[in-house]
Order: structure tokens, then C-alpha cells, then sequence
């Protein structure tokens, strides 16, 4: 499997708050990446639950205290989470699931000042954009493998609408989007859409949100299949993605192999018989 994603975690140590048990609590970071963070912590969190993070910025970057909200879900308890000096402690590793266009943005641009390739991609591979007057909110999509990526091709974009779980109420007809992350590159895809209907999980204490997809053309969906082939957003500038030895690469439009039923050679014994 390819180590990328290991590659683009920063060790940086970051204040961070957010709610345990009814207290606004803070915690320092371990490690940070594009699409979340781990902190240290003994807090006890349930897996999947969505917490609203504040990420405080350092001063030295931007003009005095700079922060980030992000909206974001407990993937992990980490028994061992270690720090700089090579100690263990107990620990927390979130995905972001969704944060503003302009949070979005400054947190692209501070993982620059950190990370050298990853603030030559930020430049050069999505648009920095900060829209402060009408900002969006985006919901970042992350399939765990290329199977489920190939589902959401299929089933997601054949209808033009997506689905997804989220803590917060939106209004109908708000403008999004929707951040697809190749789960073995790290790379993005960014569809806009618009909030269609809601519906509230009442055992789950959240919002179910159809949002229906633009860009949708046939050009369009031909440069998403390769996306999902080779690990590439459709900017130039992008890096190949390079599989690692023990894994084949992909030919153009690959799809997951279908398993033949077990039962299926009764079949072909029962069809042979007849002919005979």
C-alpha cells in the first residue's frame, strides 16, 4: 500500500478545544494532516461521534490569534499516540467532515508554512479561495477504499445527488461542496452543489442532507473516472500516483472484479446435462 498519506502528517503542536461531557476542554496536537488530526488526550469519545473544533493557530502566523472551526469525527482511540521525545499517551485521531470555503483556506495555507510540497501543491493544484461574504461550506467525502470510491461513481453521481450525515442544519437551496478524497492519494475533487431536503436521524441525533451535484456533464464524469484510476485531480500539475510493487495498476475504467456465486457450477453442470 502507499505510505503517502503517512508522508503528509506534520508534527505540529497546536492548541485545540472542544466540548467532553458538557466542558469546552483544550487539547495539544500530535500530529496534523490536510484531512484531520490526532491530539493527545484520556478522554473517552464515542467512535463516529462529531465534535466542533476550534484549531488555534499559532501568533507568528497571520495578524495575532488566528483560528480555525472545523467540524470533525472521532475515527479512533490510540493507545499509543507518541510525542516528539518518543513517550507514549493515550490519544484521539479525527477526520475533518466539514469546515467554511475561508477555513478551509487558512488551514491549506498555515500546513504550507510546515509543509514545503504540500504549500507547492496547495498553489498549484486547488484555487485559494476565501469568500467572506457568501462563504460555503464544504463536506469532506472520504471512501475507504477504491471499491466504495467506484459506489459512489455509480450510484451517487448516476442520480446527481449525495448524501451525508452532518450535525448541522442547513437551509434548503444552500450552495456546497463536496470534497472527495482518493483514499490512496490524498487528493481532491471538489463537486458544488445544493442542499435539496433534510431529514433528522432521530436515533442517530443527526441530520441526513441530500445535496443535489452540479458539474455532471459527460466530459466531466469521464475526468472523474480517471481520477479514481490513477489518484490524479484533473490540474496538470498534480503527481502521478505510483503503486507500490505489490499492487497492479489500474487500466482505464477498472472496476472492482466481480465474485461468481458459489452455486453458479449447478448451473453450468444443469446447462451442460441439457445439451447433452
Amino acid at each position: 500500500m502507499s505510505n503517502r498519506r503517512r508522508s503528509e502528517r506534520s508534527h505540529v503542536s497546536l492548541d485545540v478545544e472542544f466540548i467532553v461531557n458538557g466542558r469546552k476542554e483544550r487539547f495539544r496536537t500530535a500530529n496534523v494532516s490536510l484531512h484531520g488530526l490526532a491530539v493527545y488526550s484520556d478522554a473517552i469519545l464515542p467512535l463516529k461521534q462529531f465534535v466542533e473544533m476550534e484549531i488555534i493557530l499559532p501568533l507568528a502566523f497571520g495578524n495575532g490569534r488566528e483560528s480555525v472551526l472545523v467540524t470533525a469525527q472521532v475515527i479512533r482511540a490510540i493507545k499509543e499516540l507518541k510525542d516528539q521525545t518518543g513517550l507514549s499517551h493515550l490519544g484521539l485521531g479525527f477526520n475533518f467532515h466539514s469546515f467554511s470555503d475561508e477555513g478551509r483556506a487558512v488551514w491549506r495555507r498555515f500546513l504550507g508554512t510546515t509543509n514545503q510540497s504540500l504549500e507547492s501543491e496547495s498553489r498549484s493544484d486547488l484555487p485559494q479561495r476565501i469568500i467572506k461574504d457568501n462563504d460555503k461550506i464544504a463536506f469532506v467525502v472520504r471512501p475507504k477504499d477504491a471499491d466504495r470510491l467506484w459506489l459512489f461513481y455509480e450510484k451517487e453521481l448516476s442520480r446527481g445527488r449525495s448524501r451525508v450525515e452532518s450535525p448541522q442544519v442547513l437551509t434548503d437551496f444552500t450552495t456546497v461542496e463536496l470534497i472527495v478524497v482518493h483514499p490512496k492519494t490524498d487528493a481532491e475533487w471538489i463537486f458544488s452543489g445544493t442542499v435539496l431536503s433534510q431529514i433528522f436521524d432521530d436515533n442517530q441525533r443527526i441530520n441526513v442532507i441530500e445535496i443535489g451535484l452540479n458539474d455532471l456533464s459527460a466530459k466531466d464524469r469521464k475526468k472523474f473516472q480517471k481520477f479514481i484510476n490513477t489518484g490524479n485531480s484533473n490540474r496538470p500539475s498534480n503527481k502521478k500516483f505510483t503503486p507500490a510493487a505489490d499492487e497492479e495498476t489500474p487500466t482505464p475504467l477498472q472496476k472492482p472484479a466481480q465474485k461468481r456465486p458459489a452455486f453458479a457450477a449447478f448451473f453450468d453442470e444443469f446447462a451442460s446435462s441439457k445439451k447433452d
